[in-house]
């Protein structure tokens, strides 16, 4: 069967809610309120549907951006992805790209990102700015998943925060996710914050910000 990829509305939040629970662990787990009002501040949804159930979700909102301004990007992950969408943008806050744990390593989260990623250039947006976890900081285990420690990356991450020099690529690029985003989007990273998202323990609380260039 056909991947169908399509924007997602209100009608579709059961899907939305069965989705978040299979791909998060609990304490990332957006609750079906917080999902519904961000249809109501305006955010975006794009779903990737195969035979009636919805098996990817990328979910984001329109912003104006600056990547040389880090002073006006949000402070945390609630800042980040609760806000309202803005009139006047030339960005969109990519907070959610869920792939349900079965379709992992398929085709689908490819024809997921290539829908959206048209969709917001087909708007105008220059760019899309996404909040990488970056897991293997910690490591864990995660719905039965074990995430193995990078050494290398909690050591580059740490000697960042010590006051050391911003991490290199293939630093970064020790820590799978943000490997994955770097392969699939050939996004740039822009900043690494503490404390933007305390619940992600395997993350040790940090997100990795990146940009993606659509101009």
């Amino acid at each position: 069967m056909e991947i169908q990829v399509a924007e997602l509305t209100r009608h579709d939040l059961p899907a939305i809610d069965l989705l978040e629970k299979a791909c998060w662990p609990t304490e990332l787990q957006a609750s079906a309120t917080l999902l519904e009002s961000r249809f109501d501040s305006g955010h975006t949804m794009v779903g990737a549907w195969l035979e009636n159930r919805l098996l990817g979700l990328i979910a984001y909102r329109h912003v104006m951006f600056d990547p040389d301004d880090i002073e006006a990007f949000p402070k945390n992950f609630e800042q980040f992805a609760s806000g309202l969408r803005q009139d006047k943008f030339n960005a969109v806050y990519g907070y959610n790209m869920s792939v349900h744990p079965e379709m992992r390593g398929s085709s689908l989260i490819h024809d997921l990102l290539s829908g959206a990623i048209d969709r917001v250039r087909a708007e105008g947006c220059r760019y899309i700015v996404g909040d990488g976890r970056c897991p293997s900081y910690s490591g864990g285990v995660e719905n039965g998943r074990v995430i193995r420690q990078s050494a290398i990356f909690r050591a580059a991450i740490d000697r960042y925060m010590s006051g050391g020099h911003f991490p290199v690529l293939a630093e970064f690029l020790a820590d799978p996710t943000l490997r994955f985003f770097y392969r699939t989007m050939h996004c740039r990273f822009l900043w690494v914050l503490p404390d933007f998202f305390p619940g992600d323990a395997a993350s040790g609380g940090f997100r990795v910000i990146y940009c993606v260039d659509l101009f």
